[in-house]
């Protein structure tokens, strides 16, 4: 896939992922975990969340108007990395060695570097692309390690219809850390995050599509569906911007 087909894929992806994502905050009006972790915003909760959905939907419509494409792109990629500072942080810090936080905040640390990569498209932040893939890098493997930790849950994530289910949750957790080691030493840079983004995108289509299916009416399955869907364009984005690295061994140049 050539790579500015991967970067404009994973835009849209990514913008309709975060406007269904705002959507269904407004819809839910649900901010429990804000509520949680400050609880003098309590009163204040569907507020908040009624905000951050607005903002979310708004920023992920602009994404897919060029005119506004930018702006929308710093409007979710700033949601983001408030949620990221104000409540993943402060999560890890406090439990650093339960995995289940890890995994979120990699989740949205991905989601960072995605919108962070499109913001960083041009050449003359070629430096700034850099820092983002290496942060991207870095999450991968707490997401791919929860995949070892939750064997039960990674398992019953695999479609029942799959033979030696356990082997492919594990191989789906190896294949996140090898992507991001990938990536982060330059060893197959440019086939490492095109196998990871066609990897959550499988993900996406076996897994979190059956769900909503399933349970169409319940808020769960479509929060798993955007926030898979938002990690996958966030992975096409990074892929993409790995434009001048060969598909072999050789070293990315930049330009």
């Amino acid at each position: 896939m050539g790579s500015m087909r991967a970067t404009r894929m994973g835009r849209v992806i990514f913008a309709v992922s975060f406007a269904g994502f705002g959507l269904l905050c407004l819809v839910s009006s649900d901010f429990e975990l804000l509520w949680k972790l400050f609880p003098a915003l309590a009163p204040w909760g569907k507020v908040v969340a009624c905000a951050s959905g607005v903002t979310l939907f708004a920023g992920g419509l602009g994404m897919l108007v060029p005119r506004a494409a930018r702006l929308g792109t710093l409007v979710v990629t700033a949601n983001v990395s408030l949620q990221l500072l104000l409540l993943g942080v402060p999560r890890v810090g406090a439990h650093p060695l339960t995995e289940v936080l890890w995994l979120n905040f990699g989740q949205n640390l991905m989601m960072v570097t995605g919108g962070w990569t499109l913001l960083a498209g041009s050449a003359t932040d070629a430096r700034s692309a850099r820092l983002a893939r290496a942060l991207y890098a870095l999450a991968l493997p707490m997401v791919g390690l929860s995949h070892f930790v939750y064997v039960k849950a990674a398992v019953a994530a695999v479609p029942a219809w799959l033979p030696c289910r356990t082997g492919f949750a594990f191989l789906a957790g190896a294949g996140h850390i090898a992507a991001g080691l990938g990536v982060l030493f330059g060893v197959l840079p440019r086939l490492a995050a095109t196998a990871e983004a066609a990897m959550i995108s499988v993900f996406l289509v076996l897994v979190s599509v059956p769900g909503v299916v399933a349970s169409p009416a319940t808020r769960e399955p479509w929060l798993e569906f955007f926030i898979t869907a938002m990690c996958a364009g966030a992975a096409w984005v990074i892929a993409g911007s790995l434009r001048d690295a060969a598909w072999g061994l050789a070293r990315q140049t930049e330009g």
